[in-house]
């Protein structure tokens, strides 16, 4: 019984390969010398470790993206409303306005939405109203 147990500890010591069902805990350091670490897996939490591929998928910036243009409409009587004011937006091609932008804005970031772009206010004197114009992309 003993020779079968020191021949045991001898094929575990000098294995190359240790496989552990479970979870594994090291108090100290791991040194995989210079060797390649394979098979890991996809991060569920903020501190777990990423393999190169995941990381440059998550870094990649190409597309296809889809694109949506809203303008938004702030009027002079709005402003001399002592402040209160209901920002009205207009997506592209829509023909009337409808107000509550902030809600929209919110709906529009739940769906996967970001704001990609936006386009600075410009005045219109004929309607003495000022457009702003945000581009979003998902």
């Amino acid at each position: 019984m003993r020779y079968l147990i020191l021949v045991l500890m001898f094929t575990a010591s000098f294995s190359q390969e240790l496989e552990v069902e479970g979870n594994l805990k090291v108090q100290g350091n791991i040194d995989a010398s210079n060797q390649r670490v394979t098979n890991v897996g996809n991060p569920t939490d903020l501190t777990d470790a990423v393999n190169t591929e995941f990381l440059q998928d998550a870094l990649r910036d190409d597309g296809p993206f889809e694109y949506k243009l809203v303008a938004t409409r702030l009027t002079s009587e709005m402003l001399q409303n002592n402040g209160s004011f209901t920002l009205s937006y207009k997506n592209y091609g829509e023909t009337s306005w409808v107000s509550d932008f902030e809600s929209y804005l919110n709906t529009l970031e739940d769906s996967g939405w970001n704001i990609y772009k936006t386009l600075p206010y410009t005045y219109d004197s004929s309607y003495q109203m000022s457009y702003n114009y945000y581009i979003f992309r998902r």
